[in-house]
């Protein structure tokens, strides 16, 4: 029989089925399936599930079974909300994404309760495709907040479907701009992110650009009269940039806790590194010295920190705060009033300054003294409950909660509950 005449069969069409992220922000798992074989596109951990929450799997199968039909997970970009879920993956599953992604995500295990231990099956590039089963993936670099995040225009028997993962337009590479002027042509489906996405077509106001963030930056630095403490995700390396620059310009050194200056950094010189308490103690029960030993050179000490808070910018996470406070190098700094009372009640007396964080406490060192038993620059410490102020002129003893909380002598003894955490003796006696 002629082979002409047989009847051709449909072509298989190539289904979107989105499991999580539509109705809600983050938590993204898109799964494509072309024939018998499914291709999953980010699992995420929802933004709304609390610390410690168990979070289900979707129900695709090959998740933690061996099934044929998964050939492999794509993570578009290392945050919490597209690659939470990819810890459960059983060690079988191929996973791709970024190359310095994949370093972001092991270096953050060591430090943070985020992280991932993942071993790429293979690495997306600019531009370049990788075929994964019957399916052909073009990265397209994007401007995200975190580094090293691609859109992904996936491609199988003819259909063409654009995911655009997260994106920004505000960001310092243009890369934004270079997808709306050279991206994928003749599209069947695009996956928009859509958290900025205005209901009834209104267009809100355009927010600030990094150099908009980086001028403003610069301004307050150098209007300030003590230490500039700027909090942000260690993997917004275009925020780094920005606050670099800004630092530089108004004058000042630029200072890394030891989980930031792990993460691949683009080149940027001349950076002194605080190793803080939490960190410490990590590589103490890792054994990891190593890492203390890379930064030896220019390792920075509270001391240091104190004695010239008017010439740096600190970055690090949030709980940063009253870890310096502590140590006196926040003497003469106040954070912002938008940044509500319960860290300006862990911030030292406001005479100007600027101490930009906000979040809750860590556990600290304790505070340094001088031969006056004073802290660094006079400052006197305060009782988060009567407001009454602790020493230095007049040395006593006082309280102090592991949530960074003080209680002068009054208000401490006897006393078995922090009021502001809840939590039952945790109090350390100390001298002021």
């Amino acid at each position: 029989m002629n082979a002409d005449l047989l009847p051709t069969a449909a072509p298989s069409p190539l289904r979107v089925q989105i499991h999580r992220g539509a109705d809600e922000i983050g938590g993204n798992c898109v799964v494509l399936t072309f024939g018998d074989a499914h291709l999953i596109v980010d699992l995420g951990r929802p933004l709304g599930a609390k610390p410690g929450e168990v979070v289900p799997l979707p129900p695709i199968p090959g998740l933690t079974e061996v099934d044929p039909r998964l050939v492999g997970v794509v993570l578009s970009h290392p945050h919490e909300d597209h690659v939470g879920q990819a810890r459960a993956l059983a060690a079988h599953v191929p996973v791709y994404l970024g190359a310095a992604a994949e370093r972001i995500l092991r270096e953050a295990m060591r430090w943070t309760p985020g992280g991932l231990d993942v071993r790429a099956a293979g690495h997306l590039e600019h531009r370049r495709p990788i075929q994964i089963g019957p399916f052909t993936v073009t990265p397209y670099r994007v401007d995200h907040s975190a580094y090293d995040a691609f859109a992904l225009l996936i491609e199988a028997g003819g259909h063409r479907v654009f995911y655009s993962g997260d994106l920004r337009a505000h960001g310092r590479t243009g890369r934004y701009a270079e997808l709306l002027r050279d991206g994928p042509r003749d599209v069947d489906v695009m996956l928009l992110e859509g958290t900025h996405v205005a209901p009834g077509g209104a267009h809100p106001a355009r927010g600030p650009s990094e150099r908009d963030v980086e001028r403003a930056c610069a301004t307050t630095f150098r209007n300030a009269p003590g230490i500039a403490v700027t909090c942000f995700s260690a993997q917004n390396i275009d925020r780094l940039v920005s606050i670099f620059r800004a630092a530089r310009a108004a004058g000042r050194e630029l200072v890394l806790d030891l989980y930031t200056a792990s993460i691949p950094q683009p080149g940027l010189d001349g950076l002194r590194v605080y190793v803080r308490l939490h960190e410490r103690r990590s590589v103490i029960a890792r054994r990891a010295f190593d890492d203390i030993n890379a930064v030896r050179a220019c390792r920075i000490f509270p001391e240091e920190l104190a004695r010239r808070r008017r010439e740096l910018v600190i970055v690090g996470r949030d709980s940063v705060v009253p870890e310096l406070d502590r140590a006196g190098v926040l003497s003469d700094a106040r954070p912002p009033p938008r940044l509500g009372p319960r860290l300006r009640r862990r911030s030292a007396p406001a005479r100007g300054g600027a101490a930009a964080a906000a979040g809750p406490a860590d556990a600290h060192d304790g505070p340094r003294r001088d031969a006056r038993g004073a802290h660094p620059g006079g400052a006197r410490m305060t009782c988060d409950h009567c407001k009454n102020k602790i020493g230095p002129h007049q040395p006593e003893t006082y309280y102090l909660c592991r949530c960074g909380t003080r209680y002068c002598h009054t208000c401490g003894h006897g006393r078995s509950k922090c009021e502001q955490c809840g939590q039952w003796n945790q109090l350390e006696t100390r001298r002021s």
